[in-house]
């Protein structure tokens, strides 16, 4: 009796409700679901995927939870990564329905309408659903290489180089051209370019 102890018996007891399915069609609370870390590498493809399982407390994952899940997985191999997307995946098929989709031809095509996007930082609701498909019930949180490239620590360098302190001072320099052109001396600013030599362009004093 004691080689027994601490021995997983769940599965005996799933069969017999198995067998017993036409008692047993209604919905259940899912009491734990599986949760899948999926890394992304630059290149876009999966690097790495990891499964643990995860507490459902009357039908919800809180907030906290779903934030600690994410903290403590977005390093994997020394790698960072940026959690893109969160998908649950769960079968919410309703009791009378059960028999007719047991009969469809194309599973895999059906099943997609059982993936739903779910908000990034926010408490997770797992419905209930048939207890066969508790085990197929599964959260993904999808995470991307975090890009860590030398340049985009050096962008604000480059919008703002630095400049020598009489820089400024040479940028507002102007010169100006003065013409005398009667005795009361007005001074007249003048375009840059040189002035052809000609009679009212020499420089002259009225006596």
């Amino acid at each position: 009796m004691d080689d027994n102890i601490g021995l997983d018996v769940s599965w005996i007891n799933d069969q017999q409700r198995i067998q017993n399915i036409q008692s047993n069609y209604c919905r259940e609370p899912v009491d734990n679901i599986n949760v899948y870390s999926l890394y992304i590498n630059k290149n876009s493809f999966i690097d790495k995927i990891t499964c643990k399982k995860q507490v459902v407390t009357k039908g919800v994952i809180g907030r906290d939870i779903v934030l600690g899940i994410i903290q403590n997985n977005k390093t994997n191999a020394s790698k960072k990564y940026k959690l893109v997307d969160v998908v649950l995946y769960h079968v919410d098929l309703e009791p009378e329905h059960l028999q007719t989709y047991s009969q469809i031809d194309d599973i895999q095509t059906s099943s997609r309408n059982f993936f739903q996007v779910l908000p990034i930082v926010d408490e997770i609701v797992v419905p209930k659903s048939i207890f066969i498909f508790h085990s197929l019930n599964s959260l993904f949180f999808m995470y991307k290489e975090a890009d860590t490239s030398p340049h985009n620590h050096t962008i604000k360098s480059i919008l703002k180089p630095t400049s020598k302190p009489n820089d400024a001072k040479k940028k507002h320099t102007k010169k100006v051209r003065i013409s005398l052109h009667n005795r009361e001396h007005d001074y007249i600013e003048q375009p840059r370019r040189r002035p052809r030599k000609t009679r009212k362009n020499v420089l002259s004093v009225s006596t």
